[in-house]
């Protein structure tokens, strides 16, 4: 049967493949190299990393040194007595080490903690981008993929009333047809026209949104075909939804990203308590000096310093307080953004498998509806030969057809985009390219020559 040729597998598309094929998993990972989205969460992780090492630098050692050599000229004028005034030029010279090391800074120990929160929740922020990205090119690929199929079902359909039409046409000529079957034949086969044109706008849109998330012109005619999909459907479904759900909250990038902000919000309440702690460093210096002041011309110190030095915080305007208020609301949206969105991924998990689970029943339903709308036709044929039907009846049985052919189309590639949803939201990219490209491959197999 034609639909059989069209649909089998997940609808191909051409029958023999080009010779470079835009198969999914090449077009995810040149999106992945050209995405904006992608590109600012890379760079906002990068800095973030480096952060911690800023964070910490603050707790090693400080070391610094300074050093100076000049000439100072100084005029001396004795105010009393009988000393005459005098003027000096000497050489000045000086230098000075000092090595400080926090002993006990409170605020910078959970300053550089709460960096490494920040970190981690950038990095799993840029996983959670990737992920999402693997829905937004899947949403686009397969909407073009399934674009092209349906123009070739309504270009098939064009075909076949146009055959109809002929018939009608004919008949009317021999006497054996009305001018009723030639107007509702050419309104089909207008209508399927139409349709023709309608898709042909869509593959276009969708050429278009592929070639923005790929950054490269698409040609439809690239795009790799998909195999049956129903055996990927039931192995989801081998997994209970509870245990889709669980691997969500376990694994979901975006879910993890928000959990190590809400861990950062918690340790940003200790830095700005630490307002209040006492600090102590270990200081010690080394100082040499020659001339380096009025009172010291013609003289040369070196000396050594060994310290500790205590700071204690006594008031600071209520602005340690107001610091820890703040923190503590910006702890409170966290929470609440943290459980809101564990939530909505529950809800969005448990939705994704039941279009899974009703779009495999719904894919198999209709594959069945197509083949009793093409034993439908067959027979209607057959009954106008006989006499008993009229071409009427065949232009609807065959619109039929086309119907069913069409919703099989639609129901099969939202079932595969059901599939990614799940996959995506609990972060398998990795494994959904791999699955992906094994059945890209079987429908490369199946479109290597002519049905």
């Amino acid at each position: 049967m034609r639909v059989h040729w069209l649909v089998a597998g997940l609808l191909g598309g051409a029958c023999v493949m080009p010779a470079w094929a835009l198969d999914f998993a090449e077009a995810f990972r040149m999106a992945k190299d050209y995405d904006a989205r992608v590109r600012i969460a890379a760079s906002r992780a990068a800095q973030d990393d480096a952060g911690v090492d800023v964070a910490k630098s603050r707790l090693l050692p400080q070391v610094s040194a300074a050093a100076a050599r000049g000439k100072q000229y100084t005029r001396t004028k004795y105010l009393s007595g009988p000393y005459p005034s005098r003027y000096e030029e000497p050489d000045t010279k000086n230098w000075a080490l000092q090595v400080r090391q926090p002993l006990y800074r409170p605020a910078e120990w959970r300053s550089w903690e709460r960096a490494q929160s920040l970190a981690e929740a950038s990095a799993r922020a840029l996983d959670a981008e990737t992920a999402t990205l693997l829905s937004r090119v899947a949403r686009a690929y397969l909407a073009l993929l399934e674009a092209k199929t349906q123009l070739k079902v309504a270009e098939q359909d064009v075909a076949r009333y146009t055959e109809v039409l002929r018939q009608a046409q004919r008949a009317f000529e021999t006497g054996q047809g009305t001018r009723i079957e030639i107007e509702e034949a050419q309104a089909r086969l207008d209508a399927a026209q139409a349709s023709v044109v309608d898709w042909q706008g869509q593959i276009e849109t969708g050429r278009q949104d592929l070639a923005a998330l790929i950054g490269q012109e698409v040609n439809p005619e690239e795009l790799s075909p998909f195999a049956e999909v129903r055996g990927v459907a039931r192995d989801v479904l081998q997994e209970p939804v509870g245990a889709w759900v669980e691997r969500t909250l376990l694994q979901n990038a975006e879910l993890a990203s928000l959990k190590s902000q809400l861990d950062a919000a918690l340790k940003r309440v200790g830095v700005e308590k630490a307002g209040h702690l006492p600090t102590v460093d270990a200081v010690a210096s080394r100082r040499f000096a020659r001339s380096d002041s009025e009172t010291t011309i013609g003289e040369e110190y070196l000396s050594t310093n060994v310290a500790v030095q205590v700071s204690i915080p006594l008031y600071s305007g209520g602005g340690v307080n107001a610091s820890v208020r703040a923190a503590l609301a910006a702890r409170d949206e966290a929470q609440a953004r943290f459980d809101g969105r564990r939530r909505e991924l529950v809800t969005a998990t448990t939705n994704a498998y039941s279009r899974v689970r009703f779009g495999l029943e719904r894919v198999t339903a209709l594959e069945q509806a197509t083949r009793s709308a093409e034993q439908a036709l067959v027979a209607t044929r057959k009954g106008v030969q006989a006499g008993t039907r009229n071409n009427v009846d065949v232009l609807n049985a065959e619109q039929d057809v086309a119907r069913a052919q069409m919703q099989w189309v639609s129901a099969a590639f939202e079932l595969l985009g059901a599939i990614v949803e799940l996959w995506a939201a609990t972060g398998e990219v990795d494994q959904a390219l791999q699955r992906l490209e094994a059945v890209q491959r079987q429908g490369a197999r199946k479109n290597e020559s002519p049905s």
